[in-house]
């Protein structure tokens, strides 16, 4: 990202985020599918897929709601997600002038973005105690979105294989899933 412009980071960074939550849940249903008495086949999965992750859960903060509501992810991740899904929407996404991250507007939700992703996870020593300068708050921002994308989504894509196995053992063999 840096080569991009501060709203190009912002941007990026949140629909990389939106694209992982998509394609974590198309994941879950997936394996649900497979559990199913009656799973679905290959060509309408996608289509009714599609019309879910389109519909009800078109919007960010609703991929993020439903991925907190079942346990894909914790509260502090949740709230850094739907803090940078804001941080886009009001400053940058929707607002056609010129936005900076080092503007006295936007400073409110890149702390707010900042602040979760330090509670989801504490250990980027470089976000914690760090005084914003000039540019520091790229520089404070691109970090924060690396730390979330490297400690949420590599573990989070097994959460359900593990949770559906386990479960899977516990169910009668005729609701096991069809090979």
């Amino acid at each position: 990202m840096s080569h991009e412009s501060d709203r190009g980071c912002v941007l990026i960074a949140a629909a990389w985020v939106d694209d992982q939550l998509r394609v974590l849940i198309g994941n879950i249903f997936k394996d649900l599918n497979d559990c199913g008495v009656h799973p679905v086949a290959a060509k309408e999965f996608d289509a009714l897929n599609r019309s879910i992750l389109d519909g009800c859960f078109g919007k960010s903060v609703n991929r993020v709601n439903f991925c907190r509501l079942i346990g894909a992810i914790d509260s502090p991740t949740a709230a850094a997600m739907a803090a940078l899904f804001q941080l886009r929407n009001e400053h940058f996404a929707h607002f056609a002038g010129v936005s900076e991250l080092s503007d006295s507007a936007v400073a409110p939700k890149l702390s707010e973005f900042i602040e979760s992703v330090v509670e989801a996870h504490p250990n980027p020593a470089s976000l914690q105690n760090t005084v914003c300068g000039p540019g520091l708050e790229r520089l404070r921002f691109t970090t924060a979105f690396e730390s979330l994308r490297a400690t949420t989504f590599a573990a989070e894509t097994n959460f359900f294989k593990i949770a559906i196995h386990r479960r899977l053992r516990s169910l009668p063999i005729e609701l096991r899933p069809h090979k």
